[in-house]
């Protein structure tokens, strides 16, 4: 205790001494020399430190005690205080290191020239930096070549030209001219034994140049033959020149040898080669020459082993030329295999099923199986949605759980509606559990009958909860002004067809449309409003222009060789009710001409007959390709209402070539 309170005394003192010796003196600037420099309360590094400066940084000191200086600084008051920093690290110039430099242009020190690079330099005014460049060699400024000695044919003339900065002359060669010779003249003509000799002189400077001319070919006259060639020796010719006498000599290539027949001196078989022999019918020379070995003539196979699914088979075969036998080995049967049930799967449980070998009875593969229409976790499909939507709608499963993915949501739902009805809680959908969760809906009643220009709407109700479900079919939609389309463009071609002008069928509902149906209506006694064909407007202008149609222009499907060949198919809903139902229809031409669909007829009763009466339940005027290439395809609504008996459908389409009309197959439903 006592000597802290010593200590505590002792830098009281030092405190008061450097209060009084900073004070002492001018302040000066001075710059702080490594990257951080610590200020001290005292003049020792064991006394608390007050500030931190950084490198570069610039403080006011005053009064300089040896190892320190006492620097002011600015405490967290906004009061001037004074501390104490090591002097080694305070000095009177920017240090460079964290000198952010402030370059004034630069100053040329030494001009370039054309021979020798310049200087310039520039210096930072903080803390005197000096940074210096090279400036490049200027390089000679020459002016244009004068020719100072002109060149002749025998001696070489020069040129000079002068730099304009430094007056530096540069000498160069110029070329010597060619000579001007003058025409060949020849002093000695060339023979087939000794070449010539011509020259020719330079008109300039009287240089002659001299050069030998090639030799004369020789003048050969006949071939004399010295000694035939053979089949064993060379022959020989000669012939001279008639100039120089030169001898040319020639060796004749030996004949080839006149072999006679072959003669067979070894048969060849299937296990040696043979060989034949031939001779040279001038000098006797024999040539040998081998005959390949015949292959071996195997007869056919036979099985030694037969091959099964557990093991590999072998065959034989012999040669019956020399008896070899080969045989070879026939890979194993592939297993028969197919499901095989060990446990029949029921409607709430999975059974077991295994791929046996109807052969061997080996097993491939077993494995659980689940009756038809279960629905477990990671089940995903329009099934799964149904089922999310009937535990929503009695409550097991929120509404936003509906998203068509079995998770463990729908899982745990699932897991306590089966725990309510006494069932296995496993959380499987089993076609037992679906059954018990299904509406027990009763049948379908009408809320608004289905008609030609009437939506049908349909309602049925659960026996055993109440909900109620409805569904609604669509009526046939009318053709109104300013539609673009077929169907507009097969009602402007059947009211032309029967005379009514509904001008040209561009598919475009205008004026003159409506003007023609006007007509067509008020000679039939039908209500027609401008503006729209509704569907009984249809109805009446197709089965019009059916009754229309010259007997010699309609054709059946027929046999199947017919230009037109429709194919129809119908669809309908699963879900529709009972007193109306949804058809979805698809027509395509199979035959080798284009056709045009007119519309799709409807009725009802026995027999494949189609009358003027019948029901038009579409207009689509689609031009179907050949061979298949498109197909034209829509839907209708039907009231069970509309007819009695049988519902027969068939579609009608006008052939692009001849005009003529075709119906399609008749389907009965």
């Amino acid at each position: 205790m006592k000597r802290c309170m010593a200590m505590l005394i002792v830098a009281a003192l030092l405190l008061a001494l450097a209060a009084a010796a900073v004070a002492e003196g001018e302040p000066v600037w001075l710059f702080v020399n490594r990257d951080s420099l610590k200020i001290y309360e005292g003049m020792s590094k064991d006394t608390r430190t007050v500030k931190k400066l950084k490198g570069g940084e610039q403080v006011r000191a005053q009064g300089f005690y040896g190892d320190w200086y006492g620097v002011y600084y600015t405490d967290k008051n906004g009061a001037e205080q004074v501390g104490y920093g090591q002097s080694k690290y305070l000095v009177n110039a920017m240090p460079e290191k964290y000198c952010k430099h402030q370059w004034p242009d630069w100053t040329v020190s030494v001009q370039p020239t054309c021979t020798d690079k310049g200087v310039k330099t520039r210096q930072c005014p903080v803390c005197g930096k000096v940074q210096t460049k090279e400036l490049k060699k200027l390089g000679h400024s020459f002016g244009e070549w004068t020719v100072t000695e002109e060149p002749s044919c025998d001696t070489t003339g020069t040129k000079t030209r002068q730099c304009a900065m430094c007056g530096k002359v540069e000498e160069r060669e110029i070329e010597m001219t060619p000579h001007e010779f003058g025409e060949w003249e020849v002093e000695q003509e060339a023979t087939c034994s000794e070449p010539g000799l011509r020259w020719r002189e330079c008109e300039e400077c009287g240089f002659v140049e001299e050069e030998e001319t090639e030799l004369l070919e020789h003048t050969y006259g006949s071939w004399i033959l010295l000694t035939e060639p053979t089949c064993t020796s060379t022959g020989e010719r000669v012939r001279r020149c008639v100039v120089c006498g030169y001898r040319d000599v020639q060796t004749l290539d030996m004949l080839p040898h006149e072999y006679g027949a072959w003669n067979v001196t070894r048969q060849a078989s299937c296990t040696a080669p043979g060989e034949r022999v031939h001779t040279c019918v001038v000098c006797g020379q024999q040539q040998v020459e081998v005959i390949e070995a015949l292959p071996h003539d195997f007869g056919e196979w036979t099985v030694t082993v037969q091959p099964t699914c557990a093991q590999s088979g072998q065959r034989v075969r012999t040669c019956r030329m020399c008896g070899l036998e080969q045989s070879e080995p026939i890979a194993m049967l592939p297993h028969d295999f197919s499901w095989a049930i060990t446990v029949e799967a029921t409607d709430h449980s999975a059974g077991v099923r295994a791929l046996r070998c109807a052969n061997c009875g080996a097993v491939d593969h077993e494995e659980s199986f689940d009756p038809d229409g279960t629905l477990r976790k990671g089940s995903k499909g329009d099934a799964v949605r149904a089922l999310q939507q009937q535990l929503v709608d009695q409550g097991y499963l929120a509404a936003g759980g509906v998203d068509g993915s079995y998770g463990g949501g729908t899982e745990r739902a699932v897991m306590r509606f089966q725990t309510d009805q006494g069932l296995a809680a496993d959380g499987v959908a089993w076609p037992q559990t679906q059954q018990r969760l299904r509406h027990n809906y009763g049948p379908w009643s009408a809320l608004a009958e289905l008609g030609r220009d009437v939506d049908g709407v349909y309602q049925r109700v659960c026996a055993d909860c109440g909900r109620a479900e409805q569904m609604t079919i669509p009526a046939g939609k009318p053709i109104e002004r300013r539609k673009r389309g077929e169907d507009v463009r097969v009602a402007q071609q059947m009211l032309n067809d029967l005379g009514y002008s509904a001008g040209t069928a561009d598919g475009v509902y205008g004026p003159k449309l409506d003007a023609a149906y006007g007509a067509f209506a008020a000679e039939s006694g039908l209500a027609f409003a401008e503006g729209q064909l509704t569907c009984e407007n249809v109805d009446a202008l197709v089965n019009e222009w059916i009754a229309s149609v010259p007997d010699a222009k309609w054709r059946s499907q027929g046999d199947g060789t017919a230009p037109v060949q429709l194919v129809l198919t119908i669809a309908t809903g699963d879900s529709n009710p009972d007193t109306a139902m949804l058809c979805d229809w698809q027509l395509t031409n199979m035959g080798s001409e284009r056709c045009r669909v007119d519309a799709i007829l409807l009725g009802f009763g026995e027999g494949h007959a189609f009358t003027a009466n019948n029901l038009v339940m579409a207009l689509d005027g689609t031009m179907l390709q050949r061979n298949g290439g498109n197909s034209a395809s829509g839907s209708f609504g039907v009231s069970r209402l509309w007819g009695q008996g049988p519902m027969r459908l068939c579609a009608v389409a006008t052939s692009e070539k001849t005009g003529e009309v075709y119906l399609s197959n008749v389907l009965v439903l």
